[in-house]
């Protein structure tokens, strides 16, 4: 079984808007989780793992996103 090792970047940093702020962004643009996962290429979990907090997506992913979803990443990581 392999041990839990914290993932430095991800354990250190927390947006606790992130996940209310992207479900926002995919209300505003009329879409579901699922359509998003799809446009996303990742199963739906990813994306309801955004917005519960429990992970955050990797930079090619969270491009992508703002992308469809038309929003900055510094709305989503609450840098604005």
């Amino acid at each position: 079984m392999k041990k839990y090792r914290p993932n430095i970047l991800y354990d250190e940093i927390f947006i606790p808007e992130f996940g209310t702020r992207l479900l926002e962004a995919i209300n505003i643009k009329g879409m579901t989780q699922k359509e998003l996962s799809l446009k996303l290429c990742l199963e739906q979990s990813a994306v309801n793992g955004y917005i519960t907090g429990r992970r955050y997506p990797s930079i090619p992913v969270l491009v992508k996103m703002c992308q469809i979803l038309n929003v900055s990443a510094d709305y989503l990581l609450e840098l604005k």
